[in-house]
């Protein structure tokens, strides 16, 4: 038992960097090693699809990777103005409150993410 509990330790740190590096084939295989000792995940939060409107999954994704929001008003035929609410609401929905805390919960979470690809 002991040694579980110390692999389950190693394991934790690991995941930690790995989140933090948004390496999501090792966060997978950390998060299979962690289960394989033991270790319980919370239930895991529904595919970004089920959450947001398919306007607000638009805009989030675009800007997920790297567009700003004149080039998704463009590309939309929005206004920046309407690009900004949709953002916003999805922020508040996804609990992220950057760009970049969006586009690494697309990078990190590609399983919450796969019903937009």
């Amino acid at each position: 038992m002991r040694r579980r509990g110390d692999a389950r330790q190693h394991f934790r740190a690991a995941l930690e960097i790995f989140l933090e590096l948004g390496a999501v084939p090792w966060i997978r295989r950390t998060k299979q090693e962690l289960a394989a000792t033991g270790e319980r995940f919370h239930r895991e939060a529904p595919p970004v699809g089920a959450v947001l409107t398919p306007q607000e999954l638009q805009v989030s994704l675009a800007v997920a990777r790297g567009s700003t929001n004149k080039e998704v008003a463009a590309h939309l035929f929005l206004s920046q103005k309407t690009i900004e609410t949709h953002l916003g609401n999805a922020y508040g929905k996804l609990g992220v409150r950057s760009r970049s805390e969006l586009a690494r919960l697309f990078a990190v979470e590609p399983e919450r993410a796969a019903a937009v690809r």
